[in-house]
């Protein structure tokens, strides 16, 4: 559960940063 639950904060941390730079480069 560990490892699983260790998978998904690191997919969603991606997901953020990628979302954060899309934004970013939109403004941009």
């Amino acid at each position: 559960k560990e490892a699983l639950a260790e998978m998904s904060n690191v997919i969603i941390g991606a997901c953020i940063i990628v979302g954060i730079s899309e934004f970013v480069a939109y403004i941009l």
